[in-house]
């Protein structure tokens, strides 16, 4: 069966996380990568772009910052 509405109960999720305005625990394949189970974040800003000719997903880009502490090794 495939959803043929519009995400708003994610995007009204996701905005809810963006106003409490406190620390939360992210779980992305992406983020996974570099934040650890007990890393946190805190999400600075939210951007839900156009989506022109879509109606049952919506793009978004988050900026986050953390206390996790990265080592950056050139060689």
């Amino acid at each position: 069966m495939l959803d043929t509405d519009f995400p708003e109960k994610g995007i009204a999720d996701i905005n809810e996380l963006y106003n409490i305005n406190e620390s939360v625990t992210l779980k992305c394949a992406l983020t996974d990568i570099f934040l650890d189970d007990e890393d946190k974040v805190v999400i600075k800003d939210i951007d839900f772009a156009e989506m022109g000719g879509y109606e049952t997903v919506q793009v978004f880009k988050m900026s986050l910052v953390t206390d996790r502490s990265f080592e950056l090794i050139l060689d």
